[in-house]
C-alpha cells in the first residue's frame, strides 16, 4: 500500500499541492475526507463523508476510485473552497421576529464545497465535493419555486471570529422590513451562486446580502454588495460568483412552514 501523507486541512489548501508518486494524500475538511494519488498520466481520487472522530487517515479498504487521464505528466492539484451550486434555504436554530419598519444584520455559516483543479487556479476542474452533505428542499410554491439545499444554522447578531470552522463560510445578511407587518424569520433563501468568497482573519467570508421584505405576497429586493464585509480584517478573494449577473434583483426570500406546498394548512 502507498504511504499516506500527513492529513491536509482546509486552511492549508490555498497553495497548490504537488503530488508525488508512491504517496496517497488525505485531505480533510468538515465531514469530507478525500484521498488523492498520482498515477501514470492520471490522477485518482476517492472520498467519504464521516465525522472526524470516525475516520483515520488510512485509505478505506472499500475505496471506489474516480480516475482522470491526460497526456502529460501534470502533478499539481489546486483545491479551492466554493459555494454550493444551488440556493441554500437556511433554517435558524431559533426563529426570531423582525418588527415592521426595522432592520437588522445577522450572520449565518454555510458549509462550503471543495473544487479540485488540475494545475493552477486557472486549470481544469476535475470535481467538486461538499464538506457536508445537505438535504434537498423546495422553496416557493408549486407554480413558482426552486429546488434548493437545506441547512440548519445558528444565527447571531455578532460573529465569533475564532478560526475553528474553516469548512463554513460566514455570510452577513442585512434584513430590512419595509412591510406593515412583523416578519417571522424561520426560513431564508440565500442565492449563494451570486456571492463572492474571501478569506480573512482565519475565516471564510462572503460579501453582504441585503434583503428588503415588502410583505407576504410581495417579492423582495435583494442586493449583493460585491465586496468584502466592512470590518477591520484584511481579505483575499478566493472565488468569484458562479452566476455573474446584476448585483440587485427581485425574488422571494422568506417563507414559513405554513406556506410550504403540500402541508395542508
Amino acid at each position: 500500500m502507498k504511504k499516506i501523507s500527513q492529513t491536509i486541512q482546509l486552511e492549508n489548501l490555498f497553495q497548490p499541492i504537488q503530488l508525488e508518486k508512491d504517496i496517497c494524500y488525505h485531505v480533510n475538511s468538515g465531514q469530507l475526507h478525500v484521498w488523492l494519488e498520482q498515477g501514470v498520466n492520471e490522477i485518482r481520487l476517492t472520498h467519504k463523508h464521516q465525522d472526524a472522530a470516525a475516520v483515520t487517515s488510512g485509505l478505506p479498504v472499500d475505496a471506489d476510485w474516480t480516475r482522470w487521464a491526460f497526456d502529460n505528466g501534470q502533478n499539481i492539484i489546486t483545491i479551492k473552497p466554493v459555494f454550493p451550486d444551488r440556493a441554500i434555504v437556511i433554517t435558524p436554530e431559533s426563529s426570531f421576529w423582525l418588527l415592521k419598519s426595522t432592520e437588522a444584520t445577522i450572520y449565518v455559516r454555510i458549509p462550503v464545497w471543495l473544487r479540485f483543479i488540475l494545475g493552477g487556479e486557472k486549470g481544469q476542474t476535475l470535481t467538486e465535493l461538499p464538506t457536508r452533505v445537505l438535504s434537498n428542499t423546495w422553496f416557493g410554491s408549486f407554480s413558482e419555486g426552486e429546488l434548493c439545499l437545506w441547512h440548519l444554522s445558528d444565527v447571531s447578531r455578532t460573529i465569533d471570529r475564532s478560526p475553528e470552522k474553516m469548512h463554513l463560510v460566514i455570510c452577513p445578511l442585512h434584513l430590512i422590513n419595509q412591510s406593515e407587518e412583523d416578519l417571522l424569520v424561520d426560513r431564508i433563501c440565500l442565492r449563494v451562486n451570486r456571492l463572492k468568497m474571501y478569506s480573512g482573519g482565519g475565516n471564510l467570508w462572503s460579501d453582504t446580502t441585503t434583503i428588503i421584505y415588502k410583505g407576504k405576497n410581495e417579492k423582495g429586493e435583494i442586493t449583493m454588495s460585491g465586496k468584502a464585509p466592512d470590518n477591520d480584517l484584511e481579505y483575499t478573494l478566493l472565488s468569484a460568483p458562479r452566476y455573474r449577473a446584476r448585483k440587485s434583483f427581485v425574488a422571494k426570500s422568506f417563507q414559513t412552514l405554513k406556506e410550504l406546498p403540500g402541508l395542508g394548512f
